[in-house]
């Protein structure tokens, strides 16, 4: 009985597609059919995860070893730099780097704007140059990138660079 299929009809009405790289191939009526199984080496990353509401399609990326995202005084100081410029932290969408495989992950998150606080976005994303506080354009979307949110706020010089970018962007 293990190899008597004749029972499958009964249960699966509905037409079974065979996937695979050739594309989806319809297998049908079920009776006629040897179940197939095509083993795929293929890895599929999960979806990306991130923080607050992504009303604007505002793309933050952050990189933290400790945390799911950022340590309090970080997303305090982040509050601040978005709200100088009209923007809420529920505005935006924040994802911790160290959680993305692939740049597609990222393309996954619909947006406009990047700002990446740290330089490993330019290592997922090979068509950008890791050239900091400076405008970046790829297929519509602007990037910047910038050093990490502490540096940023004990640093004068990084917050004025930082600003005179944002000005531009927004």
């Amino acid at each position: 009985m293990e190899n008597e299929k004749s029972f499958l009809p009964y249960f699966i009405t509905e037409d079974i597609y065979v996937v695979s790289e050739r594309g989806a191939e319809i297998i049908a009526p079920i009776e006629e059919a040897t179940v197939v199984a095509e083993s795929t080496p293929e890895y599929i990353a999960p979806s990306i995860k991130y923080k607050g509401e992504n009303r604007k399609g505002i793309l933050i990326l952050v990189e933290n070893n400790e945390g799911e995202y950022l340590n309090s005084e970080d997303e305090i100081f982040l509050s601040k730099i978005l709200q100088a410029v009209g923007i809420q932290l529920y505005d935006i969408a924040l994802v911790n780097v160290n959680t993305v495989e692939s740049i597609n992950q990222l393309l996954e998150i619909k947006h406009t704007t990047v700002i990446a606080f740290t330089t490993k976005y330019a290592e997922i994303n090979e068509k950008i140059s890791n050239e900091l506080y400076q405008i970046q354009t790829q297929e519509k979307v602007q990037i910047l990138l910038a050093h990490p949110l502490h540096e940023i706020s004990q640093e004068k010089e990084k917050k004025i660079k930082l600003w005179k970018q944002l000005q531009v962007l927004f």
